[in-house]
């Protein structure tokens, strides 16, 4: 809920919280879990969670909501500045309440308070219930060395100064120096997000605010479902701008030409090392990309309809119809009808 509180401050209204069901908080707080996941659990900062309505735009607050953040490359989210191209969620500037302001100088704790109230006391605990939320380790370490270090200390206070920007990892090692324990230098082998991870993982979430992302986001899986786990994704810098700017409101066809781009270089090669490897014998000037996915259709070949058999029938419908006696017209009819049908089997 700090971080809550934090973005609150940053915006001066209490009312960047508003518009929430008890999903969409949840949702929130999934959204700054990925996030802090996706930056080594504090100990990275290489994303950050990005306005697609900016909360300083000059009619409208974007709000603090999942269908309008998205988890993005931190180069790439300062680079967009407030630039609005559609999507997101916002409120009127015109409908801010003066009592809702919120001070850059009021404490953390103090706006975490106010936003309970504009929340509502049973909507947060809802909440908390739901989402099981408990306090962060970062937030555990950072009240136990509050409590701790001495000001009047010198080699304290130059920890004091630095406490709000230490990582999680950084605050523990200092938490085990001062209680006399020794700092342990394993640490757990973590996968490092790269930046197409992480758009890719907001394209799918996307999709369900914008249905016209689900179809970019598709041919993206069903390429990535034809790579192997060690043929990572190549992708210029102008491809994770297009797919940025897909995410904060341009349309499709604003950066078609760049999704096009990257799923072409993507599509994996045929592997004719591994074909030859088994008898083969194929040496292609040009490596034949994997086809795309197409449907298998069989021609259906319409039946040619004989006419002699045709005429043979009318013909024998005809004498039944006739007056002729019953064995008059048996043979010499129907013979010279068969005769003259040289594509027919023998009968």
């Amino acid at each position: 809920m700090f971080y809550v509180a934090r973005e609150v401050k940053r915006a001066g209204y209490l009312e960047v919280v508003g518009g929430h069901t008890e999903a969409s908080f949840v949702a929130l707080y999934e959204l700054w879990k990925y996030a802090f996941r996706a930056n080594q659990y504090g100990t990275r900062r290489d994303f950050e969670l990005s306005h697609i309505s900016a909360v300083d735009g000059r009619f409208t607050i974007g709000l603090l909501h999942p269908e309008n953040l998205c988890v993005a490359p931190k180069a790439l989210n300062k680079a967009h500045g407030t630039q609005y191209f559609g999507h997101g969620k916002s409120i009127s500037r015109s409908s801010i309440k003066s009592q809702n302001y919120v001070s850059p100088d009021e404490p953390e704790s103090v706006v975490l308070d106010r936003v309970i109230a504009y929340l509502g006391e049973q909507f947060v605990d809802d909440i908390v219930r739901v989402a099981k939320l408990q306090p962060s380790k970062r937030l555990q370490h950072l009240d136990w060395l509050t409590a701790h270090l001495d000001p009047a200390n010198p080699e304290h206070r130059k920890y004091i100064a630095g406490l709000p920007a230490m990582s999680t990892v950084t605050m523990s090692n200092l938490k085990k120096e001062l209680q006399g324990k020794s700092v342990s230098t394993f640490a757990i082998k973590t996968y490092l997000f790269k930046p197409f991870d992480v758009l890719f993982h907001e394209l799918e979430r996307h999709a369900q605010y914008r249905p016209e992302l689900k179809e970019v986001f598709d041919e993206l899986h069903r390429v990535n479902e034809l790579k192997s786990y060690k043929n990572s994704w190549t992708i210029e810098s102008s491809e994770e701008r297009a797919l940025f700017d897909l995410l904060h409101g341009r349309s499709v066809a604003d950066v078609q030409d760049a999704l096009d781009s990257l799923l072409d270089r993507n599509m994996p090669v045929i592997d004719y090392d591994t074909i030859n490897a088994f008898g083969g014998d194929f040496t292609p000037e040009v490596l034949e990309r994997i086809p795309a996915y197409a449907p298998i259709s069989f021609p259906v070949q319409r039946a040619v309809v004989q006419d002699t058999p045709l005429r043979m029938l009318a013909t024998f419908s005809i004498m039944l119809d006739s007056d002729s006696s019953e064995h008059s017209y048996r043979r010499p009819m129907v013979a010279p009808v068969w005769e003259a049908s040289q594509d027919l089997p023998p009968f």
